[in-house]
């Protein structure tokens, strides 16, 4: 796995805070797509709240629409995204 995300410039990922925090050490565009619990993916928000934790803090783009996915691609890839420090308060 380590491979593959050292070879990518953009990761696309579901909203476990392994996969983002893993993308965001290793220097790399990160577009979450969390899942839902509104269309029975899972059995809570909790993946909702971690991505706009992480979107507000500028770290990540989230697409709550997956119709958005395209247009959010468009949207990180001429940005500079906030490297993630070794601590953050997200609250």
């Amino acid at each position: 796995m380590d491979r593959y995300f050292d070879q990518s410039d953009l990761i696309i990922t579901h909203s476990g805070t392994s996969s983002i925090i893993k993308g965001l050490k290793k220097g790399k565009k990160i577009i979450v797509v969390p899942r839902q619990k509104k269309f029975d993916e899972h059995i809570d928000d909790h993946q909702l709240e971690i991505a706009m934790m992480f979107e507000k803090k500028g770290f990540i783009e989230v697409v709550y629409n997956i119709n958005d996915l395209a247009q959010k691609i468009e949207i990180i890839k001429p940005k500079n995204m906030r490297n993630m420090p070794m601590k953050v308060n997200f609250y």
